[in-house]
């Protein structure tokens, strides 16, 4: 009985060309970058399901379209505030959550957090920087504050 080996298989020893390697540390580093944000968002939304939500429209789209920018939407949005008195969270897409603060406590607690609690995201303050420049909307930590106290001193 023969026995089978490798080289019969086409299995014999493979040399490792740089392309290879090139593309075997690519894909690990898209892997690692994917695994990383799945863990993010899951992070994300363990954190944020203590706000209510109203019932999606689509799994896919979320809350998208829920409200128009008509009078009917004026009405389903306040609708939603009497609703969730306090805040309520919609999905824009099926990985962007949107929170929508509703009452004046938990707006001033979010306005006073310090930039260490409520960093500023760059991505959404990204597309108003050409216009704006660095001032006080798009500014944060240290700046920020010191922009701040000029305006309004204690």
């Amino acid at each position: 009985m023969s026995q089978l080996s490798l080289s019969l298989l086409g299995l014999g020893p493979v040399a490792a060309s740089p392309w290879l390697l090139l593309l075997l540390v690519g894909a690990s580093w898209l892997l690692a970058r994917v695994l990383a944000w799945t863990y993010a968002f899951y992070d994300n939304c363990r954190r944020l399901q203590c706000f209510p939500q109203p019932p999606r429209r689509n799994w896919f789209w979320g809350h998208q379209g829920m409200v128009n920018p008509t009078e009917e939407g004026m009405r389903v949005l306040t609708q939603l505030v009497a609703t969730y008195p306090q805040g309520f969270k919609v999905w824009m897409g099926p990985i962007s959550p949107l929170l929508s603060l509703c009452h004046p406590d938990i707006i001033r607690s979010v306005i006073n957090a310090s930039a260490a609690i409520a960093p500023k995201d760059k991505f959404f303050y990204s597309f108003l920087e050409p216009w704006l420049g660095d001032g006080l909307l798009l500014s944060a930590g240290d700046k920020w504050s010191r922009h701040r106290r000029m305006l309004t001193p204690a």
